[in-house]
């Protein structure tokens, strides 16, 4: 980090998730008193949460920020291509849009690709296409930085007394996105959390299990759930553990000390899941689908797929997102209220290293040199993480997401779909209360996720090109079409002979 960032060091990683977290679905949403009087407007008395409890310095900033960004907003435009921040469709995205100038002053015109955003973010700028921000993750970043097209932030986020407080965003999250170890090109969108082994808690309650910490262990609580049928399902019918396609098997190949993604030993590109150490693991899924422990439709399952058979009371493991954990109690309380149902985040399997887990890539906004209006996008990213900001982004628009009636926010039926995300579910901001609630079970899988979430290192071939040959593979062993020695034998070759790994 750059030794002129006014940071403090005494900020721990935990914190981040010890104030609580804006996610929500429509089953948590509900009137929630709060502690001091609020309003929606986009005034520097726009506070969630009562002023008593924020970070001073945060809240001076805030204002300052507010201000300015109201004097500089009017009549001036951004063009901003993003991702997943702005509506559900394109109706919404002019609600967005407005909404953005009713609390800022600033005419945005928001471009929001429902596919294949990638090539649309690459085509624009080889064609010269002027926007004032762009949204990304850090894979495509670090692209961008080497093709020299992306603006150097460093100064401004040193300079600035909202990015640079600690309780808005932590040191350590900085390093993430540092280049050359002090530079900095965008500045976060939101918190990523990570992938994380989700448990039926009350069916360990109910038989009377520990929560699992080996493999061996996973295997036995498996064994228990599917022939002492918690669920009532009839003896041998439960499930031990879902997945779509091998979307997560980390919490396992932490069992091994097996890293996700590219590790580099010796100056060469490996990727640990088509080495000789992971064929342990793989041998330990091919038995669970043997014994009628792993769901015989995981090959083709859909997340969605995976989520409902947890819901449904047919399988007692999945591995999934640590935001999950909360959506997976707050629907099931919707659906069937007064439910023993308890998901809780169990993070992985203990190796040699530990515990680790995937984290999600971070998610920032850039600015491009060519950017028409770079002062104002810059100022922008400093509100993004404002009170009204991060309302913007999570519950979303007023009076068609939520309302506000007195001290009370209050989803609406629109807004309980939208689940609080429009963009930032999590925010990093650790001054901020969601005024709605928070979901059960979220803040101690979040806690997991800070405490042992990896970063992989991926890279833009990743996806397209090094995964299909990951699942191929892994896929024909689990179902136990060929070894596991045999799979990672296949893995090698290919992914060498294509250029893949060194």
């Amino acid at each position: 980090m750059s030794s002129k960032r006014p940071f403090s060091s005494s900020l721990s990683r935990r914190s981040l998730v010890q104030r609580g977290s804006a996610l929500g679905a429509g089953a948590a949403v509900g009137k929630v008193a709060l502690g001091s009087a609020q309003t929606p407007a986009g005034s520097p008395a726009a506070s969630p949460v009562p002023l008593t409890e924020v970070d001073q310095d945060f809240l001076a900033a805030q204002e300052a920020v507010i201000a300015e960004i109201q004097e500089m907003g009017e009549g001036k435009t951004l063009h901003i291509l993003s991702a997943v921040v702005g509506g559900k469709t394109p109706e919404e995205d002019q609600l967005f849009e407005e909404e953005i100038r009713r609390l800022t002053g600033i005419q945005v015109e928001l471009v929001h690709p429902t596919a294949e955003y990638d090539e649309k973010m690459l085509a624009d700028l080889a064609a010269g296409v002027e926007y004032d921000l762009i949204y990304m993750n850090k894979n495509r970043m670090d692209v961008l930085v080497d093709q020299e097209v992306l603006t150097d932030l460093t100064e401004q986020i040193n300079n600035s007394a909202i990015l640079s407080n600690p309780t808005v965003i932590p040191p350590e999250e900085w390093e993430l996105i540092e280049y050359d170890g002090d530079t900095f090109y965008s500045v976060f969108n939101k918190f990523e959390g990570a992938r994380m082994l989700t448990v039926r808690q009350d069916w360990l309650d109910q038989l009377g299990l520990e929560a699992p910490k080996t493999l061996d262990e996973i295997y036995d609580v498996m064994v228990a759930f599917r022939d002492q049928d918690p669920a009532g399902n009839g003896e041998g019918v439960t499930l031990g553990l879902s997945t779509a396609g091998t979307y997560d098997i980390q919490p396992f190949m932490s069992s091994e000390g097996i890293r996700p993604g590219y590790v580099e030993v010796d100056g060469k590109r490996t990727i640990p899941y088509a080495t000789e150490a992971a064929i342990p693991v793989y041998e330990w899924l091919a038995k669970l689908y043997a014994e009628g422990l792993y769901d015989p439709s995981f090959a083709t399952a859909e997340t969605a797929d995976m989520r409902n058979l947890f819901m449904t009371d047919k399988v007692g493991f999945v591995t999934y997102w640590d935001t999950w954990v909360g959506l997976f109690n707050a629907l099931v309380e919707q659906e069937n209220p007064g439910s023993d149902f308890q998901a809780k985040g169990l993070a992985a399997a203990e190796g040699p290293d530990g515990v680790i887990i995937s984290r999600g890539q971070p998610s920032v906004w850039a600015i491009p040199v060519n950017a028409p209006n770079a002062e104002l996008a810059f100022k922008f990213l400093e509100w993004w993480h404002t009170f009204p900001g991060i309302i913007l982004g999570s519950l979303g628009i007023l009076d068609h997401d939520y309302t506000v009636e007195g001290d009370t926010y209050e989803l609406t039926e629109v807004g309980a779909e939208h689940a609080m995300d429009h963009g930032v579910p999590t925010p990093y901001n650790t001054n901020w209360d969601n005024p709605v609630g928070e979901l059960p079970g979220l803040a101690e899988a979040q806690e997991i996720s800070v405490e042992y979430g990896y970063l992989a290192q991926l890279g833009p071939q990743w996806d397209a090109e090094v995964v299909p040959i990951l699942d191929e593979n892994i896929i024909k062993t689990i179902l136990g079409d060929i070894s596991a020695a045999d799979a990672v034998a296949a893995m090698q070759e290919r992914l060498r002979s294509e250029g893949l790994i060194d």
